[in-house]
């Protein structure tokens, strides 16, 4: 068993050999080519040599992250004793409990799986840049005391050309406004280039079925419906309503002990 712990620029590794206690750790680069190099190196050492010979399985096992999937971290058991955390103890932590059976293995998404998502959450930033920088030009207008009055609907045409109108005294004070005003535009223009674009994925063979069977409910509209696809993927790997809800966060705390029971929020 190999326990990895990786980050952007190195990977140190934990070599736990069946039946060994004893564990071999080394730091090596993440780089093709020195990962190449330490699979081969793991796979020559005598004791893991006996055990491949023996038809076991050489596994390598590291945290789910931005550098790949396996394990999911959230599902890592924790003792409370443990306060010392460096490279080498995580991934000699992930070796050990991997040969407990104490690990929880995710879903690893496909390449187009991975690439959808990525589209979506693209909008989902692109959204709060946009409440960002209205917030920020708003805030803006109301230090000068300009207020927009109308009743008609906020950011809608007439709020727009209001927007466009503001004049200023000062130089200073102008270019300020212009470059709160074009921020707002240009992540405006951005939303909605991606929100056309998460509709035509909701077109893809692969969403339109079941993305047309979400929207049969009440306020889930195309755009949610995408999104709850490209995050879930597979409704059918979560055998019961709870472990959805587990999966969504949508579930209430609890820290009970003796006789005391004490119930938290979602």
């Amino acid at each position: 068993i190999v326990g990895m712990d990786v980050h952007k620029e190195t990977i140190s590794v934990a070599v736990l050999a069946p039946g060994k206690d004893r564990v071999d750790a080394f730091k090596i680069q993440n780089t093709p080519k020195e990962i190449e190099k330490m699979v081969k190196k793991v796979s020559g050492l005598g004791e893991i040599q006996i055990a491949l010979k023996k038809e076991e399985a050489l596994h390598f096992v590291y945290e789910a992250g931005p550098c790949g999937y396996v394990i999911a971290p959230g599902l890592i058991p924790v003792r409370p004793t443990d306060r010392v955390k460096t490279d080498r103890r995580d991934a000699e932590k992930l070796a050990r409990l991997f040969r407990a059976d104490e690990l929880t293995a995710i879903r690893i998404p496909e390449g187009a799986e991975e690439a959808a998502r990525d589209l979506v959450r693209a909008r989902e930033d692109a959204l709060t840049d946009q409440t960002r920088d209205r917030n920020r030009l708003t805030q803006f207008l109301l230090r000068q005391g300009r207020v927009y009055t109308d009743n008609t609907v906020l950011w809608g045409t007439k709020h727009w050309a209001w927007l466009k109108a503001q004049k200023f005294e000062f130089k200073a004070l102008q270019q300020a406004f212009d470059a709160a005003y074009r921020a707002v535009e240009e992540t405006s223009e951005r939303l909605k280039d991606l929100s056309t674009q998460v509709e035509e994925l909701a077109q893809n063979p692969a969403y339109k079925t079941p993305v047309s069977y979400l929207r049969c409910f009440k306020g889930i509209n195309t755009l949610a419906a995408v999104t709850l696809m490209v995050e879930v993927q597979e409704f059918r790997r979560f055998h019961k309503a709870p472990s959805f809800m587990d999966f969504t966060g949508l579930t209430s705390s609890e820290y009970s002990s003796g006789g005391k029971k004490r119930q938290g929020g979602i």
